[in-house]
């Protein structure tokens, strides 16, 4: 849709709906600058957040014959 066709669209409605248009690109426009402001995570967000026990990476006694 052209600029011009979507000006022509909108000059025929009244008033009221006009103001209504407005409102709705108003509402669209915020609503694409929060989709580009959207912070992604930085490395080591999460740091400390898990706690790796003493013992994790060893190998349970039920394992031993699968890693042979």
């Amino acid at each position: 849709m052209s600029s011009v066709e979507l000006l022509y669209k909108i000059n025929c409605l009244d008033n009221d709906l006009k103001n209504e248009t407005l409102d709705f690109i108003d509402f669209l426009v915020e609503k694409k600058k929060r989709t580009l402001q959207k912070k992604h995570p930085k490395a080591g967000f999460l740091k400390n957040t898990f706690i790796v026990k003493d013992g994790f990476d060893e190998i349970p006694d039920c394992f031993e014959e699968y890693i042979k």
